[in-house]
């Protein structure tokens, strides 16, 4: 299961922050909320955070990567690897 959230790192109450911690934090909320009941149902929870500005979080960027090589099987055509 993907619960995806976007987040503007930019806003004033995260401008002492670094970015990547900002989205790490909000990847730990969405952990503590909702990867127990998740794995109680036997399914899997990854939570993608993205910033405003393009950023991804480590899950989200391994996500699309794993994604693209999915794709690129079925449809049998090139991926290009960011």
């Amino acid at each position: 299961m993907f619960d995806i959230r976007v987040v503007d790192t930019d806003c004033a109450s995260y401008k002492t922050q670094d970015p990547a911690k900002v989205l790490a934090s909000h990847k730990k909320q969405k952990k503590r909320l909702y990867l127990s009941p998740c794995e109680a149902a036997c399914n899997h929870f990854i939570p993608l955070m993205f910033s405003a500005n393009g950023m991804q979080g480590l899950e989200a960027s391994a996500a699309i990567k794993h994604l693209a090589v999915v794709l690129y099987r079925h449809w049998n055509k090139p991926y290009l690897a960011w």
